[in-house]
């Protein structure tokens, strides 16, 4: 009896996990989640990068198309000339495939025409050129202004003369204000064009600034263009670009200390202000 008494049943019991035990297996689980995080936010970083990569890649291809279409931009002589009917000139000079002709008779008529093969069309279509043996055969359509008939290319016509006809005196062009300067965004072009101006060109993102300065007594540059005011100091191969008064600060943006590269060409003179 006794015995059976002290017979005793056994049971384990599962023992309760300290707090030490939860803490680490909290710890394992943000280790895990932090992994995890971590391995995610790199696959999504590098997507991103690669993303940038691509709009990087692209942005350069559009910057090479630019810079290529920049360069297309040409002087070509094909069918420069002056061309006579009846004591009439009609000056012709080919440039960024058009042609810009002047008219010399009872009126005054200049402007250009798009330039296909050996033929050009004006935009509105008033008039087309045809090239053919030295001749060109004009089709004019306009009631006023009819320049019609065909013209015998009597000399040439140079790019000095193109050059003096539209832009200055070809005489003092190469004279020590011609330059072709670079800063760290753009490119200024500065030659002579008569006994007291220069002519300065600067193409950017703002479009093309190409306008007249004076000459003055000391050597610098100075124009007022409408409300606006500007300067250029040389110093050396410096070429010192100064807005001096305007009341728009984006026109500043051309402002700064420009380094001459080289001198300009006619070629380029004219191309600059295209």
């Amino acid at each position: 009896m006794n015995q059976e008494l002290n017979t005793q049943i056994v049971q384990e019991v599962p023992k309760k996990k300290g707090k030490a035990g939860i803490i680490v297996l909290i710890l394992i689980i943000l280790v895990l989640i932090g992994v995890g995080g971590w391995f995610l936010f790199t696959k999504v970083l590098d997507k991103e990068e690669k993303k940038e990569d691509t709009k990087t890649e692209e942005k350069k291809k559009e910057d090479k198309k630019g810079e290529e279409k920049k360069e297309d931009k040409k002087l070509d002589s094909s069918y420069n000339g002056i061309y006579e009917k009846d004591g009439i000139q009609l000056s012709i000079f080919t440039i960024d495939g058009k042609i810009e002709f002047f008219y010399e008779g009872a009126t005054s008529v200049s402007s250009y025409a798009e330039l296909k093969g050996n033929v050009a069309k004006e935009d509105y279509g008033k008039r087309t050129f045809t090239f053919k043996d030295g001749e060109v055969v004009v089709e004019d359509s306009n009631d006023e202004y009819n320049i019609a008939g065909t013209y015998k290319k009597v000399k040439d016509y140079t790019i000095e003369d193109y050059y003096e006809y539209t832009i200055g005196d070809p005489k003092v062009f190469n004279s020590k204000y011609n330059g072709k300067y670079t800063s760290d965004k753009y490119t200024m072009y500065i030659y002579q064009i008569g006994d007291d101006k220069c002519r300065v060109t600067i193409n950017g993102d703002f479009g093309v600034f190409d306008i007249e300065f004076d000459i003055k007594e000391d050597g610098s540059l100075y124009e007022t263009f409408f409300d606006d005011e500007y300067s250029i100091t040389f110093d050396g191969d410096k070429a010192i670009f100064k807005t001096v008064k305007t009341d728009d600060e984006n026109k500043k943006e051309k402002d700064g200390t420009y380094t001459k590269t080289g001198n300009v060409t006619m070629e380029e003179a004219i191309l600059a202000s295209r």
